[in-house]
């Protein structure tokens, strides 16, 4: 059987890749010295003036020794998809990267890119406030349809996945060894379901285990798949804090859960909070917050108008009539004073000042949230 052009790159990237020899832009730049992927491999001792002799040894060896055919083929076997970054299923957010990873291997799929989605993070060894914590954001977010990120380790990363899936929302785990390794080995029932459910996404071969320098470097795709990062818990000096350094730097939303100064396990959020991280009050604040950051992304739209049309809670409590108009005129999706006052004042008549005691009255009884003063969303 022929193998076309394209199989046979694909082979060489998913070769060099495994060899784990080269950074991403490393291997563009010899891409581009060569002309393609295969054409590295076949360069022989002309690499030589491109890369190390250390690296160019340990190349020549895996390149006598590898059937690239057989290799590529185990992906088929172990039912994941390798997707380059010329590819249409690539992620968009994965090429705004410096170093976007040449490609990435996926078990499930990938998060949808028209939905939101959250990373949420924390530490390994969690308290049993953060793991309560990490249940009570997670279920309001998985449950308003927004899909979760997170590492897949032990503690808040696992928490968070496994408390989306058991609300029926969409969660991924970005992994820093390869697809096909549960890591650790205790979280199996979660990667299964993630699999089945979600996805599982990495930039590393079958079989590649998860060394030290490969969680850093994981951290920062996490961070690329969201629109904001939630820290729960984590000490100041923590792998969560690479994580939120990359948030940073591709000019992410970091929010962190404040807790006592005395727990080591929420200085790193109280620090975060001083430097100017979000603070997460309530679930339901920040699903306000968040769609008020992302309204002007078009690419959500339909969400967002799916998600303000959901039906209309039928409030127990029992209103007044002022209160009933005000509150039919209000939807999940926060909306300034004045634009409430001109939805109302349609229909009935009311001043400014009664519009904002009527919005007090219905934010006491519970029905509505107040954010950043003007703004107001049913809870």
């Amino acid at each position: 059987m022929t193998i076309s052009t394209d199989e046979k790159e694909r082979q060489a990237l998913y070769f060099l890749m495994s060899t784990e020899l080269f950074s991403n832009n490393t291997l563009r730049k010899l891409r581009n010295t060569y002309g393609s992927y295969e054409q590295i491999c076949k360069a022989g001792t002309d690499l030589k003036k491109h890369i190390k002799e250390n690296a160019f040894d340990k190349l020549a060896y895996a390149l006598e020794r590898t059937d690239r055919e057989y290799l590529y083929s185990r992906l088929k076997k172990h039912s994941t998809g390798f997707y380059m970054f010329e590819d249409d299923m690539y992620p968009k957010r994965f090429r705004e990267l410096h170093d976007a990873p040449c490609a990435i291997l996926v078990k499930g799929r990938l998060p949808s890119e028209t939905i939101p989605s959250v990373a949420v993070i924390g530490a390994r060894k969690c308290s049993n406030f953060g793991s309560s914590m990490t249940e009570e954001y997670v279920s309001v977010i998985s449950g308003s349809g927004i899909q979760v990120i997170s590492g897949m380790a032990m503690g808040i990363d696992s928490i968070a996945g496994t408390c989306a899936l058991k609300n029926d929302g969409p969660s991924f785990a970005v992994l820093g060894n390869g697809p096909d390794i549960c890591y650790p080995a205790h979280n199996r029932p979660l990667y299964d379901e993630l699999v089945k459910k979600g996805g599982i996404i990495s930039e590393y071969t079958l079989g590649s285990s998860g060394v030290s320098w490969h969680f850093p470097q994981r951290n920062r795709l996490i961070s690329a798949l969201c629109d904001a990062v939630i820290v729960i818990e984590a000490k100041e000096k923590s792998g969560t804090m690479i994580t939120v350094d990359a948030a940073l730097e591709q000019g992410k939303d970091v929010y962190a859960l404040p807790g006592r100064s005395c727990d080591l396990l929420s200085r790193g959020c109280n620090m975060l909070i001083k430097q100017g991280a979000g603070i997460l009050i309530s679930p339901e604040e920040f699903i306000c917050d968040l769609f008020t950051q992302i309204s002007h992304k078009c690419e959500y739209d339909d969400f967002i108008k799916s998600f303000s049309k959901k039906s209309e809670p039928k409030p127990s409590i029992e209103l007044t009539e002022k209160e009933k108009v005000v509150f039919k005129n209000l939807d999940h999706l926060p909306k300034g004073v004045d634009e409430i006052l001109s939805m109302v004042s349609a229909k009935e008549k009311i001043s400014i000042a009664d519009l904002l005691i009527t919005l007090n009255s219905l934010a006491i009884k519970g029905l509505v949230t107040n954010i950043s003063g003007t703004y107001f969303a049913i809870k």
